[in-house]
């Protein structure tokens, strides 16, 4: 899949409004599901990490 078909899947999968990879790959770049997979699964480390700083933020 090339990188439009990538942001698009990570949104809704990850249910995010709008997300712009920038991999320095162009767009002609092909991801492999293995790298899809990986990648879903450090944007959703990350997404969770903020939320985490968000609400200690908003608890103190």
């Amino acid at each position: 899949m090339n990188k439009y078909e990538v942001e698009k899947r990570l949104c809704e999968e990850l249910n995010i409004e709008y997300i712009n990879l920038n991999l320095r790959t162009g767009p002609s770049h092909r991801f492999t599901e293995k790298e899809y997979q990986e990648l879903k699964s450090d944007y959703a480390q990350l997404f969770l990490q903020l939320n985490k700083l968000n609400v200690e933020k908003d608890q103190e």
